[in-house]
């Protein structure tokens, strides 16, 4: 991979903004379509139905139908 960053014509493409601007371009888009992050939210449970996710049960009891990421 790195070999090809000494041929003629060869670019080194970054997004603008760093890394960072991946991850708020992401955000945006999740709350855009009516999406909440729950961060340090532990899941103990992804809803199953006909087999298919159809929510998650957090470990303080909450659930919740909507699209979640979750992290520590």
């Amino acid at each position: 991979m790195f070999a090809e960053w000494y041929k003629p014509g060869c670019m080194l493409e970054y997004p603008l903004g760093g890394t960072g601007a991946i991850i708020d371009a992401l955000v945006s888009g999740i709350k855009k379509f009516g999406g909440r992050i729950a961060l340090r939210s532990h899941v103990e449970k992804i809803l199953i139905e006909n087999g298919r996710a159809v929510g998650v049960k957090l470990q303080s009891g909450q659930v919740s139908s909507r699209g979640y990421f979750s992290g520590k």
